[in-house]
């Protein structure tokens, strides 16, 4: 397989360096970078995702450029290019279970009602259950909602998106907060705070209510992660007489936390 080509900033750095050591103090001019911008980004390149035939055509013309430059090779075979092993796809494993212990036990079905998700670690969990909200913990916003609640050695639920979404006028529409909102901080930011595992669940204002496909980054984050539905996060809020909507309402019109333990609940 060969070399997906991570960014194209960093390959025209690394075009022009090209340049640069060939003869010395030569500045690539705004055409031929616009030109290479255009080649790597075209639709043939087919987003020049690792294995594709798109990939390979952006290695061939890169090496290309490194010959023109007129430097030495340093790839395999005295070639431009070096292969390496990339995981493509993502599957489950043999066994998914999720089973809701208390009040009530049932046993929740993997791609209807849940899904493990790409960073999952490979494990078994049984604990307690927090509800933290939009799973955020932002100081530069004076917002956290982890604050008065333990989640060590527990289970969270956690809503995608960030409080007030929909309003302009929400310090989480800033550009430099943008990233509060995504997967990846709720995930972490569950794992920082000492929980074992972390369930995502939909806002209740989204249009949708579909579980995510399993693919992405497939390198675990340290803990156990999966998708709910809505359907399966109510009902273990139900227990505590609450429900995602009243949530997600309470936060929005206060700007606050609304974490709490749902005691009595175990997953």
């Amino acid at each position: 397989m060969r070399s997906r080509l991570r960014g194209l900033p960093l390959l025209l750095v690394a075009l022009a360096s090209g340049l640069a050591c060939a003869a010395a103090v030569v500045v690539p001019p705004a055409d031929w970078l616009i030109d290479h911008v255009r080649i790597l980004s075209a639709p043939d390149l087919e987003g020049r995702a690792p294995g594709t035939p798109g990939a390979d055509r952006a290695a061939r013309h890169i090496a290309r450029v490194f010959q023109e430059a007129g430097l030495r090779p340093g790839g395999d075979a005295g070639s431009y290019l070096q292969a390496f092993r990339v995981p493509t796809g993502t599957r489950l494993g043999t066994t998914n279970t999720l089973t809701v212990l208390d009040p009530k036990p049932r046993t929740l079905v993997v791609g209807r009602d849940f899904v493990p998700l790409a960073v999952s670690t490979a494990g078994d969990v049984t604990g307690d259950v927090v509800f933290v909200g939009y799973g955020i913990t932002a100081p530069d916003l004076h917002y956290d909602d982890y604050a008065g609640v333990d989640v060590r050695d527990k289970i969270v639920i956690a809503m995608t998106q960030e409080p007030r979404a929909r309003d302009p006028a929400s310090p989480f529409r800033r550009p430099d907060a943008y990233h509060y909102s995504e997967r990846r901080h709720k995930i972490i930011n569950a794992r920082e705070h000492g929980a074992r595992a972390i369930l995502l669940v939909s806002h209740p204002a989204a249009d949708r209510d579909t579980l995510p496909a399993l693919r992405g980054v497939s390198q675990p984050w340290g803990m156990l992660a999966a998708a709910v539905t809505r359907p399966v996060a109510d009902s273990v809020l139900a227990a505590a007489g609450r429900s995602l909507a009243d949530r997600a309402a309470a936060i929005d019109h206060a700007l606050a936390p609304q974490s709490e333990a749902l005691t009595g609940t175990k997953i």
